[in-house]
C-alpha cells in the first residue's frame, strides 16, 4: 500500500536533499515528486548505496572519530522528517533542510580538517574548500532575488516547473490578496487547466 510505496521511496527523498546540500543547482519551491531519477531500477541502487554509506560512518567510527560520528548522525537526524515516511503534502521542500544543513557543513568541516591533516592532501585542502564555499556563496547569492515576495516566488516556479499546478494557485491567491483580479483571473485558468 501507501505506507509500503513510502519506505521504498525514503532513500531516494534522502538522496535528493543530500544533493541539494551538495550542489544547490536547479533549486526551487516546486519539485514533483515525479521528477525524482531515485525512486526506479537500477537508480534506487544508488540511493540505497548512500544511506548505507552514511549509516556505516556513524557507525565505524562511533568511537574512533566521534565528532564524525556525530556530525554524520544530526545529518541523518535532519534528513529522517523529509522522507516522506510520515505522509507529508508535498515531499520535496528545500527549506526543510536548514536541520539537515547544519550536519552537513558540520561533516564537511570534520572531513576537511581530516584531509588537511594528511600530508598529501594538506597543500590543496584549504584551497579547494574555499573554493567551494565561494562558488556556494555565489550560487545562494544569485538565488535571493527569487525570494523578494510572493511573485518573483512563484513565477520563477512556473517558469521552472510549467506543469506544476501549485504554483498557478498560491500566485492567484497572491495577486487576489493585492487586489489584481484580471491576473488573478488568468492564472486560475490554467491551474483549473492543470
Amino acid at each position: 500500500g501507501g505506507a509500503h510505496n513510502r519506505f521504498l521511496m525514503a532513500p531516494g527523498l534522502a538522496l535528493t536533499n543530500l544533493l541539494f546540500l551538495l550542489w544547490p543547482a536547479n533549486l526551487n519551491i516546486v519539485h514533483p515528486i515525479e521528477n525524482v531519477p531515485w525512486f526506479e531500477w537500477p537508480a534506487i541502487l544508488v540511493a540505497l548505496a548512500v544511506a548505507a554509506g552514511l549509516c556505516y560512518v556513524c557507525i565505524r567510527y562511533f568511537r574512533k572519530e566521534p565528532l564524525l560520528a556525530w556530525s554524520v548522525a544530526w545529518l541523518i537526524t535532519g534528513l529522517i522528517p523529509l522522507l516522506n515516511i510520515f505522509p507529508l503534502a508535498v515531499p520535496i521542500l528545500e527549506h526543510r533542510l536548514y536541520a539537515a544543513s547544519a550536519g552537513f557543513a558540520l561533516t564537511a568541516a570534520v572531513a576537511a580538517a581530516k584531509l588537511h591533516g594528511l600530508p598529501s592532501f594538506r597543500n590543496a585542502a584549504m584551497p579547494v574548500l574555499a573554493a567551494a564555499c565561494f562558488i556556494l556563496a555565489a550560487l545562494t547569492w544569485a538565488r535571493l532575488p527569487v525570494w523578494k515576495n510572493s511573485e518573483t516566488l512563484w513565477l520563477d516556479a512556473i517558469e521552472r516547473e510549467p506543469g506544476a499546478a501549485r504554483s498557478y494557485f498560491n500566485l492567484a491567491g497572491y495577486y487576489f490578496e493585492q487586489q489584481k483580479f484580471d491576473r488573478t483571473i488568468g492564472v486560475l485558468e490554467t491551474y483549473v487547466r492543470l
